[in-house]
């Protein structure tokens, strides 16, 4: 269910930005984040909907934005 809904989100956003997605790379990245992750005791990856539409709708383009809000999560 993580995949597909990872694709799904992908190919949205691809459409709408004009870039295409290989599903296959998805996949192994999803799978290597996974594998090393529970190295280090991390959460599985996954997408977020909300999170990326919301960073679309703002004109985010790169991943500062995501540290500025983990930033944001922690000090709150």
């Amino acid at each position: 269910i993580l995949f597909l809904e990872h694709i799904s989100i992908a190919k949205l956003f691809g459409c709408i930005n004009g870039y295409k997605i290989d599903p296959n790379q998805e996949l192994i990245a999803i799978g290597v984040t996974n594998t090393v992750g529970t190295c280090f005791g991390a959460y599985p990856a996954t997408g977020s909907f909300s999170r990326s539409a919301i960073n679309s709708k703002a004109g985010v383009r790169t991943p500062l934005a995501g540290i500025l809000a983990g930033i944001i999560v922690v000090v709150a």
